[in-house]
């Protein structure tokens, strides 16, 4: 998966202040964009990539899927 060696990724997500709950950070959006469009490409943007994202974000499956 894509996603399992995007270093880049991960390190810019650590970074992040994650104090507002309810504003993702803009700073990660054009980042998150480019790693999507990069899933869709790979055949990737499935069911496994939308379970990684809260995984890896401090919010839930339907607010990853729905809300940005």
């Amino acid at each position: 998966m894509y996603l399992s060696n995007n270093a880049r990724f991960y390190s810019h997500i650590a970074t992040e202040s994650w104090d507002v709950k309810g504003k993702f950070p803009p700073s990660i959006k054009p980042l998150l964009a480019d790693v999507a469009l990069k899933a869709v490409n790979l055949g990737e943007y499935d069911e496994d990539f939308f379970n990684l994202m809260p995984v890896l974000f401090p919010y839930n499956r339907f607010t990853m899927t729905v809300r940005l």
